[in-house]
């Protein structure tokens, strides 16, 4: 199998978990989840359409520059959500980030590692957002009802719970 055909494959799998995974997000997530779902399907749409010039040999300034905006994006999100996995895939796409910069600089670095870690540091960020879509409506529910169970009228011990 050629190098072609084997990053068709790959990336039709990545493309495939990603739309299920964000579509699960949005669904099951609350606003964070949902605008994370969009930035990360925005922003793998636009990467895999701006291409690269040079196959990573080279700074990649589009790349860098979509790559930015996500990061401006997530920072968003961790600014104005109560929850901590946002300041999470800030942190993994200020990495990104910081990956373009070093090469912008460093440019003898070898492409591989460049390409690599440019493109695999989305697969944590992906699964931190299907993570936090799906159990984020759970979490809350449980946390509710934890709390009505430490009501000073409730007894844990007996069974006795509000609204019972």
């Amino acid at each position: 199998m050629n190098k072609w055909r084997e990053g068709g494959i790959v990336a039709a799998y990545f493309y495939t978990l990603a739309i299920i995974g964000c579509a699960l997000a949005y669904w099951k997530g609350s606003r964070s989840e949902k605008f994370a779902a969009m930035i990360y399907i925005a922003g793998s749409i636009t990467t895999t359409l701006a291409g690269t010039a040079s196959q990573w040999a080279l700074f990649e300034p589009k790349i860098f520059l979509i790559d930015c905006l996500i990061l401006v994006g997530f920072w968003m999100i961790a600014l104005r959500s109560k929850k901590f996995w946002p300041y999470w895939i800030t942190g993994w796409q200020l990495v990104g980030v910081l990956i373009h910069v070093q090469k912008a600089f460093l440019p003898g670095i070898a492409p591989e590692p460049y390409g690599y870690l440019s493109m695999y540091l989305s697969i944590p960020v992906l699964i931190l957002i299907v993570i936090a879509g799906i159990t984020d409506k759970k979490l809350v529910k449980e946390t509710i009802s934890i709390a009505q169970m430490l009501q000073p009228d409730g007894d844990i011990l007996k069974g006795r719970h509000r609204g019972q």
